[in-house]
């Protein structure tokens, strides 16, 4: 197999894979890496419908990363109405099945006064987070977040929101699950094995 081959089962990989991207941001980055792979790919092979295609889809691409990166979203904070409300019961049914993957261990209807709180994006529900407060540690039960907005840190803006309320209390320790949200854009914002300081001076606790 020569190396133009490779290029082209590289190109297909890349564009194969951006169609299993959740995040809108991630599938526009893969795909323009695939375009531009088959666009070199169409100049080794002599093939210039195939190089100007691809221009065209990389072009297309960066414009909307673009326009992606100065629209300024609205993220916000605000507290669900209690356990038993209607949004968040029918939030919690329809993205069951990925919340039960991740937080295995969530049960609201086995917590015992939690905090409820929805990040909101542009007025649409991003995330929802529920949280129990015991001897100085914020025990996160869950930090889910709609795959369409795990690039925009929607973890961080709840802490933010949160932290200095939890610490006026004397809530200094933050004890979250390994696999949610809250550690994935800790690591993002600050490396990936360094998930430490939170916002706020938070320490987080190390979960058993």
């Amino acid at each position: 197999m020569s190396g133009v081959d490779l290029l082209g089962y590289a190109a297909t990989v890349l564009v194969v894979g951006a169609m299993l991207m959740g995040s809108l941001v991630r599938l526009r980055l893969l795909n323009m890496a695939g375009a531009a792979a088959f666009g070199v790919y169409g100049v080794l092979v002599d093939s210039m419908p195939l190089v100007v295609t691809n221009a065209i889809i990389v072009v297309v691409h960066a414009w909307k990363l673009i326009s992606i990166a100065r629209h300024r979203a609205d993220l916000a904070v605000l507290p669900a109405s209690g356990p038993a409300a209607p949004l968040l019961r029918r939030f919690l049914q329809v993205h069951g099945a990925e919340i039960a993957r991740s937080h295995p261990e969530f049960d609201l209807d086995r917590l015992d006064g939690p905090g409820l709180a929805y990040v909101m994006r542009d007025a649409a529900v991003a995330g929802l987070f529920a949280w129990t407060e015991d001897r100085g540690t914020v025990r996160i039960h869950l930090d889910y977040v709609l795959p369409a907005y795990r690039d925009l840190r929607c973890a961080m803006v709840f802490l933010d929101h949160q932290q200095a309320g939890w610490r006026a209390r004397g809530l200094d320790r933050l004890d979250c699950p390994p696999a949610g949200q809250i550690r994935r854009d800790a690591r993002r914002a600050w490396g990936l094995l360094r998930p430490h300081p939170l916002p706020g001076g938070l320490v987080a606790a190390r979960r058993a």
